[in-house]
């Protein structure tokens, strides 16, 4: 998927790529994503602090080769979230996750 094919919002490119989705759709910040996961707590021990740096190393990759960066979740309960973008030749990329949240 090229960002020359596409004036859509994120929601319409990730049904382009993925297909349609039986639940809800949501964007949201990839700020606010990021700084959940990448803010060190009092509480956090070796393990936690190990995945803040992996994830501070992630986040910082996606903004330094993507631009227009988006994220959006699909689902209710077992959530499938997507963090893209379009790198310097205008191909959309990025990672693809889940969450479970009750």
């Amino acid at each position: 998927l090229n960002k020359a094919d596409v004036e859509r919002s994120p929601a319409e490119i990730l049904e382009k790529v993925f297909g349609p989705f039986k639940n809800v759709v949501e964007e949201r910040k990839v700020a606010e994503f990021f700084d959940k996961l990448t803010s060190n707590r009092g509480w956090h021990g070796e393990r936690e602090k190990a995945v803040v740096s992996r994830f501070v190393k992630l986040r910082k990759l996606l903004e330094a080769n993507l631009t227009d960066l988006a994220l959006l979740r699909a689902g209710r309960v077992r959530i499938d979230i997507f963090v893209f973008g379009f790198d310097g030749q205008g191909n959309a990329a990025g990672i693809r996750t889940k969450s479970v949240e009750t």
